[in-house]
């Protein structure tokens, strides 16, 4: 019965003639439900503080989540930074029996068996009928409404199927948009993050009330490492303080409901498979051309090569030997944060197993979809926005993360997602009525963290600093060598070792501020 329910919740009955209950999280876990069974006693809540509050026990770090959290693994993700405390998995239902509980995964993405259309437009109008009528019914009996309007294929595509719907209906609802001017980038940055002129283009359209929010320059990582407190496990949103801008505005306009785009690229796909469905038909030129013409489509120069190196003879070698030719080349260090783990934590690290995984990612194409629209971490998402929106009297929908959709999305062939060099094909095609043409044809995404790394460099000392002096338990993993090194020399610091310097940081203060020694 669980699996006919559609949207976001979680939820716990009790039946009290049986004394029976049941727990359950709907299908991607876009509600938080936290619980402890202890001694025959079941305490849950949405947030683990106030299991604590009931149960007065002592909190204690559970040390091998926090090393499965720094290596980006979510197995185990029932478990959760306090020992003794989970939280219920997307998807899953607990009922207890017998003064025990036992747990039940009511909905998974299935393997997909493709949609045959004799004519793609059927398949362009049943995605338009399907996803138009998620979003009228997400916004059902409410006159005021915000999106969250990025200039972005998704978000867009929602803004403007529900200004259509709107206008065909008398402009009822009052639709605020809400989308970012950064108003102090370097002049480097401002090609690659400025999206105003999408904007504009949406806008221009009809049918909003636009918000144009003023982004400017902030030391925003130190709020967000400051701000650890309030979470109920370390945030790694380094864009926090766009929503925090939006929350803003959405209070001022009276704003209760904000649409999303969030996240239409795992959604609808874009359809990449479809190269390699293409060269293991040995429809080599076929592949080529599309892979050349999608790149050309991102301004990007053409890799018949190197596409042919990895998707056909790394493919047919054995996993073993890929990996041992990848540490030939000097490509053995597979995630670049494990250079701040001392010896003893890189001992506990299996590179091969990490790579086999990645050759699963990479080379499965009929499942890959589908594992992606089942991975665990989308919760984690969800639990530190669900704590900015809830606490200020606001929820967040997601029309892209509708079941219906994304068990549509996936029952669609890839080749109807990357077509003519255009990824997300369908949904460019099934919206063209609405979009403007700008945003249709656009393929670029723009890189809206320009403002955290200013904010991490200007700090890059006391951050390097803080894993020093650090007293928490993540100390225990680092190796101090390396970050007195970084410290005396920061030449060669990366975008990507400055991120991992801030999330050791912010994993550092959660701990910091939630377990007490």
């Amino acid at each position: 019965i669980f699996n006919e329910l559609i949207g976001a919740f979680a939820f716990f009955i009790f039946d009290k003639r049986r004394k029976e209950f049941f727990a359950v999280r709907d299908h991607l876990g876009m509600k938080p439900f936290y619980y402890s069974f202890k001694d025959g006693f079941f305490v849950y809540g949405s947030e683990p503080k106030f299991i604590f509050q009931i149960s007065k026990e002592k909190k204690i770090l559970n040390n091998e989540k926090l090393f499965n959290s720094l290596l980006r693994n979510d197995e185990n993700f029932e478990h959760t930074f306090y020992k003794e405390i989970f939280r219920l998995e997307r998807g899953k239902f607990i009922k207890s029996f017998q003064n025990k509980i036992e747990k039940f995964q009511y909905h998974k993405f299935e393997t997909p068996s493709y949609i045959e259309y004799e004519n793609e437009e059927d398949c362009f109008l049943d995605f338009n009928n399907l996803f138009s009528k998620i979003i009228a019914e997400q916004t059902a009996n409410i006159e005021k409404i915000g999106t969250a309007l990025s200039g972005g294929l998704d978000s867009t595509s929602v803004t403007r199927v529900l200004a259509e719907q709107n206008k065909k209906n008398g402009n009822k609802k009052k639709i605020f948009s809400y989308s970012f001017k950064f108003s102090n980038l370097e002049t480097k940055h401002i090609k690659t993050t400025d999206e105003m002129s999408y904007v504009e283009d949406a806008i221009s359209l009809g049918g909003l009330n636009p918000r144009i929010i003023d982004i400017p320059r902030g030391d925003y990582v130190m709020q967000l490492i400051n701000d650890q407190k309030i979470f109920p496990s370390p945030n790694l949103q380094g864009n926090r303080y766009l929503e925090l801008f939006t929350i803003k505005n959405c209070i001022k306009d009276g704003v209760d409901t904000l649409l999303t785009g969030f996240d239409g690229d795992c959604t609808v796909s874009y359809g990449m498979e479809y190269i390699q469905i293409l060269l293991r038909q040995f429809r080599i030129m076929e592949a080529l051309k599309l892979n050349n013409l999608t790149r050309k489509n991102l301004n990007l120069p053409g890799n018949s090569f190197r596409t042919l190196f990895n998707y056909v003879f790394l493919r047919l070698l054995p996993s073993k030997v890929h990996f041992f030719l990848r540490k030939a080349k000097g490509f053995n260090n597979l995630e670049t944060h494990f250079k701040y783990f001392n010896t003893n934590a890189k001992n506990e690290i299996n590179p091969l197993k990490i790579h086999q995984k990645r050759r699963k990612d990479m080379y499965d194409i009929k499942n890959s979809h589908r594992d992606l629209l089942n991975k665990k971490s989308f919760q984690n998402a969800f639990e530190s926005l669900d704590i900015d929106y809830s606490y200020n009297g606001i929820e967040e929908r997601h029309p892209f993360f509708d079941k219906r959709l994304m068990e549509f999305c996936l029952k669609i062939h890839p080749s109807l997602k990357l077509k003519n060099g255009f990824s997300r094909y369908i949904l460019r095609e099934s919206c063209k009525e609405v979009l403007p043409t700008s945003v249709k044809e656009r393929m670029t995404k723009s890189d809206l963290s320009p403002y955290f790394y200013y904010s991490a460099k200007s700090n890059i000392n006391i951050l390097l600093e803080n894993l020093l002096s650090s007293s928490s338990n993540l100390k225990d993993l680092l190796d101090e060598i390396s970050l007195k090194k970084i410290l005396s020399d920061q030449s060669k610091l990366t975008r990507h070792d400055i991120s991992w310097i801030v999330n050791l940081n912010i994993h550092d203060q959660w701990i910091k501020q939630h377990i007490r020694s």
